[in-house]
């Protein structure tokens, strides 16, 4: 999930901005950069959009096979 905190900066987000435009707590935003929390697919596809970027690039291929994403939806993802 460092690639939430690291896009989110390179973005000149702070991590209140980017919680207000994905529709979640400063909290979660926090707890996404430091690990400590997985977002839901919904979120991670708001992640993407506002951060511009592939939600694949948000989480490696094992996090959303652990997430419970079939192989087709994990290949839906990282396109």
């Amino acid at each position: 999930m460092n690639a939430i905190r690291r896009l989110r900066k390179a973005k000149g987000l702070t991590q209140k901005q980017l919680s207000e435009l994905i529709g979640v707590s400063e909290s979660a935003v926090n707890q996404y950069e430091s690990e400590k929390k997985r977002p839901k697919y919904e979120t991670l596809l708001r992640l993407g959009e506002v951060l511009e970027c592939p939600v694949a690039e948000l989480m490696g291929e094992k996090d959303l096979e652990e997430l419970g994403f079939t192989a087709l939806e994990r290949v839906i993802i990282q396109k």
